[in-house]
């Protein structure tokens, strides 16, 4: 059969694969209803089960010549990248829904220091390389450590580097939240609303 002598060199290739369809086994039943002739149980049956196996094979086919172009490592078109991959030395990953606050002597922002009266450091004064870390804030009831380290992949893929975010500092809209809620320190309100940040994201404690 035609079908069955195509290689692998022609579907990497991009040839196109000889027509198939239904048209094998209706153009015979269709000759039978022009002669006014009923067709045996026999034989409807061979016609349906040759149609049916020619658009398997078409399909099959069809299949095998996507995977091989296909070069795609991950399910679903996702590529891996450097910074979503996570760190040799993570012990923990959970998904979180951010937020961004910055340094202001308000209710709502929290003031200057962290929980433990130190300055707070902001993703742009790490990024101009005059902070040694992020601050963020978690949930206090979560038992976080403070000062732990955090590497957030979104973030890190957006700016192009490794970032190391600490968690430092809390509040009470995050109390009961678990890992499932981080603030993130910027340099100002309008940093804040980064859509990055206010978004889905990947925390890895290590």
């Amino acid at each position: 059969m035609e079908l069955l002598n195509i290689t692998s060199t022609t579907l990497s290739a991009g040839i196109a694969l000889p027509a198939l369809s239904l048209n094998i086994g209706n153009a015979a039943l269709e000759r039978l209803e022009a002669g006014n002739a009923t067709p045996a149980w026999g034989t409807a049956q061979r016609l349906l089960a040759e149609a049916t196996m020619h658009e398997n094979l078409q399909r099959l086919m069809n299949l095998f010549a996507g995977l091989m172009k296909n070069d795609d490592p991950k399910p679903g078109g996702e590529v891996a990248t450097a910074s979503e991959s996570a760190p040799a030395d993570v012990k923990k990953t959970a998904k979180a829904t951010g937020t961004g606050y910055y340094p202001d002597n308000s209710a709502m922002e929290g003031g200057y220091v962290d929980r433990q009266g130190k300055k707070l450091n902001t993703l742009q004064d790490f990024l101009a390389g005059k902070a040694d870390y992020v601050s963020v804030a978690m949930d206090k009831n979560e038992n976080i450590p403070y000062g732990t380290k955090l590497r957030i992949p979104e973030l890190e893929k957006k700016y192009g580097k490794p970032i190391e975010f600490r968690v430092v500092d809390t509040g009470g809209a995050f109390t009961g939240k678990g890992t499932s809620r981080i603030d993130i320190c910027t340099a100002n309100e309008k940093a804040s609303t980064d859509p990055t940040i206010n978004g889905p994201l990947t925390l890895q404690f290590v």
